[in-house]
């Protein structure tokens, strides 16, 4: 996990080192595929955060990472929560990687509108490397909607 030089000054050091520690043990049961300790690890990391947490940089990468844990464990409805929240914090609204697992959480509970809109998002701005560790059925389903510019 990182924090700015700006939080740094600001933070308390024991609490981000309490945090970092969380986030990293977290980030290793995604390793062991154990998703849902990885899910409480992230919970507990995030706690750890002083109000308001959207000032922290560090939200929304905790956010990211359970976001992503989410999808990876096939838990589409709440990674559709995870990453509708992560797009509050910081710079979320303009990442493309929020945008695609948003969307392909979208898409897998069923909401194809809403699917179509942030994958498209994601495209946008990575164009097909943003996919290329996913399945082809997220970059086919936004393709037969967008039209290749006329030259």
């Amino acid at each position: 996990m990182v924090l700015d030089d700006e939080e740094l000054k600001s933070f308390d050091s024991k609490l981000f080192r309490k945090a970092n520690i969380l986030f990293n043990e977290g980030e290793e049961s995604i390793i062991w595929k154990d998703y849902n300790d990885a899910c409480n690890l992230f919970d507990m990391s995030f706690a750890q955060l002083p109000e308001p947490k959207t000032r922290w940089a560090a939200s929304l990468q905790i956010l990211a990472a359970k976001g992503d844990t989410c999808f990876l464990n096939k838990d589409f409805t709440q990674g559709v929560t995870v990453f509708s929240e992560a797009m509050k914090y910081g710079d979320g609204h303009e990442n493309p990687f929020l945008h695609l697992r948003l969307g392909q959480c979208l898409y897998e509970t069923g909401d194809k509108e809403r699917a179509l809109q942030e994958i498209t998002l994601a495209y946008i701005a990575e164009r097909e490397n943003i996919f290329a560790q996913d399945d082809k059925k997220y970059i086919e389903f936004i393709k037969k909607y967008l039209r290749e510019p006329e030259s």
